[in-house]
């Protein structure tokens, strides 16, 4: 199982940096997406070449494979495939255009939620005693339902359905909090007439590093200790901005960068509780 888990990762840690570059680099968000569309795209075609090569030690080699190891590929190829086409047909002008175009989208997004709610449930209920079924390549029983997909997912060597989905439901996730921060941006900017935005009487400025801010939200997303859970970790990634007036880019990629780095993979959680015991030990002296 190392053996994959090496190439897989190395090619995670590749797509990390590799997207971060992008995003450094393009003017706006369509240029972006587009570049990244094509980069991930090579990146999957090596994976492919890889696994199609490989032969999975055991099932649950298999399973890790088609549950989490592709779909963090192949979620990211479906987010800016379908963030280019987001914004290439977003309308320009007013405002209430706009807003009814990102409604829509939204609908759309919930459409699928609905269709695919028993594995999106699945999925955040965190369950396996379904994955030899969902997540194992049988090529006379590929999904139930069947389900159709797309060109590259056709290949019953590189492909389960629900693999596919669970990218699809992770990358619509994405994209559902990009639109949602594109709604509560809009009213902040612009707020009633005469009224100055509250946050904007007591901005406050996040003066660490944005590796640190990352490993917060994860940290409290994962504990679900605002609102029990509920929004995701993206929409809480939305407000830490908001509140400390920083850019955290795409939260979903901060975890990989997180899971390839060597040392530690949580230096500034760690790091502040040294910090909190160093301050009590202090007070008890």
């Amino acid at each position: 199982m190392r053996i994959m888990k090496q190439f897989t990762d190395t090619l995670l840690g590749e797509m990390t940096e590799g997207l971060q570059k992008i995003s450094l680099g393009a003017e706006n968000q369509l240029q972006q997406a587009e570049r990244s569309f094509f980069f991930i795209s090579s990146l999957i075609k090596r994976l492919k070449e890889y696994i199609l090569d490989y032969d999975f030690k055991d099932e649950a080699e298999e399973i890790l494979f088609f549950k989490k190891i592709k779909p963090q590929f192949q979620s990211e190829l479906i987010y800016f495939q379908k963030l280019y086409y987001f914004e290439a047909n977003r309308p320009v002008g007013a405002e209430a255009e706009m807003r009814k175009y990102y409604k829509q989208e939204l609908k759309k997004i919930d459409g699928f939620f609905l269709q695919y709610r028993p594995l999106r449930l699945y999925h955040l209920l965190g369950t396996s005693k379904s994955d030899a079924h969902y997540f194992v390549r049988n090529e006379e029983n590929p999904g139930s339902p069947p389900l159709l997909m797309a060109t590259a997912e056709m290949d019953h060597n590189f492909s389960t359905p629900h693999s596919y989905n669970l990218a699809k439901l992770q990358a619509y996730d994405q994209l559902k909090n990009y639109i949602n921060n594109l709604l509560r941006r809009k009213q902040e900017v612009e707020p009633g007439a005469g009224q100055e935005p509250a946050a904007a009487k007591r901005r406050r400025t996040w003066t660490g590093p944005k590796a640190a801010a990352e490993e917060m939200v994860i940290g409290i997303a994962e504990m679900g200790w605002v609102n029990h859970g509920d929004g995701g970790i993206k929409e809480l990634a939305g407000d830490f901005e908001r509140m400390f007036n920083i850019k955290l880019d795409n939260i979903y990629r901060a975890v990989l960068g997180m899971a390839i780095r060597k040392k530690d993979t949580t230096p500034y959680i760690n790091g502040m509780r040294v910090a909190v015991e160093r301050k009590i030990q202090q007070k008890n002296e």
